[in-house]
C-alpha cells in the first residue's frame, strides 16, 4: 500500500474493512436515515453500499486511512469523475446493491446523488478535488483521526494549486470544514425531505 504522508492508499483487499467502517460513521448521517428510514437492515445496506463507493473510489480516485488499523476512510476524486454516472456505477458493483435493496432506496440515493451533483457544477464548475466521503469509526472518535485524514491531501491539494469541495448534511461538520479553510457556499433544504445539504469550497 502507497503511501501520502503517513496515510495509507488502500486497495482492492481493503474493500469489506473499509466499507464497514464507512457504514458506522455514516449510520446516523441524516441523508442515511432518509435513503434507509431508520430501517432494521440499515446498517448492512449501508455497508453494501459503501462497497460500492470504496470501489469506486479505487477506481477513479484515491482512498486514504491513517493506518493499517483503517481507523477512518478518506475517499477523494477528481472533478472528472465526481460526477457518478450509472455505467461507472454499474462497473463498480452498484446492480449487486441494486438487487439486495428496496427499489426504493435506490430511487431516494439516486435523487440524492443527482441533488448533490448540481451543487458540485453549480460551485465547481472548474477542475478540481472533489472529497466524496470521510469517516472515522465512531470507536475512534475524538483521536484526531479526521484531521489526520483530511490535512496531507488539502497540503498536496493547495501545492497543485487546484481547489477542493464537498458537502456535508451534517451543520457541525460544516464548522470543522470552515476550520480547514472552506466556505460555506450554501445551504440548501433537499426537495421533499427535511435533509439540509452544505455545500462547501475551499478555492485555491
Amino acid at each position: 500500500m502507497d503511501s501520502l504522508s503517513g496515510l495509507i492508499r488502500l486497495t482492492e483487499r481493503d474493500i469489506a474493512r473499509a466499507s464497514e467502517v464507512l457504514a458506522r460513521a455514516f449510520i446516523l448521517d441524516p441523508m442515511v436515515t432518509y435513503i434507509f428510514s431508520q430501517e432494521k437492515e440499515a446498517e448492512r445496506n449501508l455497508s453494501l453500499l459503501f462497497e460500492v463507493m470504496v470501489r469506486y473510489g479505487l477506481r477513479y480516485g484515491e482512498v486514504y486511512a491513517p493506518s493499517g488499523n483503517i481507523e477512518g476512510i478518506a475517499i477523494w476524486l477528481t472533478s472528472e469523475n465526481s460526477e457518478m454516472s450509472m455505467p461507472k456505477m454499474l462497473e463498480c458493483g452498484f446492480g449487486d446493491f441494486s438487487s439486495q435493496v428496496s427499489p426504493e432506496y435506490v430511487e431516494r440515493l439516486i435523487y440524492f446523488n443527482d441533488f448533490a451533483f448540481e451543487k458540485n457544477k453549480k460551485y465547481a464548475p472548474f477542475r478540481h478535488w472533489y472529497l466524496a466521503f470521510i469517516g472515522v469509526d465512531p470507536d475512534f472518535h475524538g483521536k484526531g483521526f479526521a484531521s489526520a485524514l483530511i490535512k496531507p491531501m488539502l497540503a498536496r491539494i493547495s501545492k497543485e494549486k487546484m481547489s477542493c469541495y464537498l458537502e456535508t448534511t451534517i451543520i457541525k461538520n460544516a464548522a470543522m470544514y470552515e476550520h480547514f479553510g472552506f466556505e460555506l457556499k450554501e445551504e440548501a433544504i433537499i426537495p421533499d425531505t427535511d435533509v439540509m445539504l452544505f455545500a462547501m469550497l475551499k478555492e485555491k
